[in-house]
């Protein structure tokens, strides 16, 4: 092993990584050959959305749920989305194909129109979404370290031009703000956190804190207590959860990391007062009866992990 190598965690190295694609592959045709053996396209199929802002652990969750042998999940760029485009395709369309893939569990990642949720939980049916939710300072990290374009693609959500998912249904308050905030030498971590705003906002904007079929899932905890929130998760779409543990390579070691990052007074008033606002719907909806207090905090305790489901488990 290579001098730098010692010091990465084993998954990070040249032969973790090696490991894993091989594990990915071997899951992959076992999973195959488990849906062509024991399940119909005419099976009673969940559909599953996950939605939410870049960077809030879609990819994580995504990466779960394909873990379970009944499952097939599409990433961003699917069948179901229009060429080379993160775009998807019409409705009745995405329906069609949804509903014709073998397996009983559909998850899809159309993240470029988390916008658009309402019309795509009444056009496709039996489907549910899941919003991703996780703190603006730790996405901001993530987003800057991943990406340069922050600054771009604030200038498309506050002008509209040239016409982008980033503007589509923003409230004229968010597009104000944004105007407010946008100019040209703006800091790539202010862009973000205004990105970071301007795509969770909609979650209330658009109503979906009173929709039965959409769920809230905060990163953090899903992090620190896996096997309990994906058994909420199994619960929300009314699915038995898989026999076998699908949460092993969950780490908590991404939160917190974005404390240092440097956003400007306004913008974090202005994202942690939204913060607040979900994480006071969350600690209300969706944390298993778990105590408001350790609701709260960035990682809970494991004590505040337990939770109990009283469905049956799947083979």
């Amino acid at each position: 092993m290579a001098a730098s190598d010692a010091q990465l965690p084993f998954r990070k190295t040249a032969s973790g990584k090696l490991w894993k694609l091989v594990r990915q592959k071997y899951h992959r045709l076992r999973r195959e050959l488990y849906q062509r053996a024991l399940c119909r396209r005419s099976d009673t199929k969940r559909i599953l959305f996950i939605v939410g802002c870049q960077r809030s652990g879609t990819t994580l969750i995504g990466n779960i749920l394909a873990q379970d042998l009944r499952a097939a999940v599409l990433q961003e760029q699917s069948c179901i989305t229009r060429g080379s485009s993160l775009r998807l395709r019409p409705h009745a369309e995405v329906q069609r194909l949804l509903h014709g893939l073998r397996a009983p569990l559909v998850v899809a990642k159309p993240i470029v129109e988390s916008q658009w949720t309402p019309e795509l939980l009444q056009h496709v049916a039996g489907s549910r979404a899941l919003w991703m939710h996780r703190h603006y300072r730790d996405v901001v990290r993530s987003n800057v370290k991943r990406f340069a374009s922050q600054v771009e693609g604030l200038r498309m959500a506050a002008t509209g031009a040239p016409p982008s998912w980033r503007n589509e249904r923003l409230s004229p308050a968010t597009q104000e703000i944004l105007r407010r905030h946008f100019h040209e030498d703006i800091r790539r971590e202010d862009a973000a956190a205004l990105g970071w705003y301007a795509r969770n906002v909609l979650f209330f904007e658009l109503g979906l804190d009173s929709r039965r079929d959409v769920m809230l899932c905060r990163y953090e905890e899903l992090v620190s207590c896996p096997d309990a929130v994906l058994g909420r998760i199994y619960s929300f779409i009314e699915l038995a959860p898989p026999r076998r543990r699908i949460t092993g390579d969950v780490d908590t070691r991404s939160v917190g990391l974005g404390e240092q990052s440097q956003i400007s007074p306004s913008i974090e008033r202005l994202c942690e007062g939204l913060w607040q606002r979900f994480d006071s719907y969350y600690c209300r909806n969706w944390t298993g009866g778990a105590k408001a207090a350790s609701c709260r905090t960035a990682v809970a305790p494991a004590g505040d992990c337990a939770i109990t489901l009283e469905t049956s488990a799947a083979p």
